[in-house]
């Protein structure tokens, strides 16, 4: 986690029939300063998976139902055994989690089984 520097990769849109993404490395970034008193606007949804798009590209996904911070506090319920299984396993269900809930997916919840193993 943290902040983007050039070098990292994002999602953006390829096409949307059928709907799929491109992994974009980042080359450098551009900055814009608003003028004092302009708005900026966000879209929180309630129901239903959240994926927050700008400019074609991925910016947010499913936030706030799946955190790292949410995957740790829930790991931690399990025990050193079930961690365990999980960890040697998860490489295998990967691929099944990436198909059903995103990309984004994978990064967030090694670090979260990993942190847990280090406490």
């Amino acid at each position: 986690m943290g902040a983007l520097r050039p070098g990292d990769s994002v999602f953006r849109v390829k096409t949307t029939a059928p709907f799929a993404y491109e992994l974009v490395q980042i080359k450098d970034f551009t900055v814009e300063v608003l003028p004092a008193g302009s708005s900026l606007y966000s879209v929180h949804l309630v129901d239903g998976l959240q994926y927050y798009h700008a400019n074609g590209y991925l910016v947010s996904a499913n936030y706030p139902q799946m955190t790292e911070w949410r995957l740790q506090q829930n790991f931690s319920k399990l025990s050193a055994r079930e961690r365990a299984f999980l960890l040697n396993h998860v490489n295998e269900i990967i691929p099944l989690l990436q198909h059903a809930i995103g990309p984004f997916i994978t990064a967030p919840l090694l670090r979260a089984l990993h942190q847990i193993e280090r406490s």
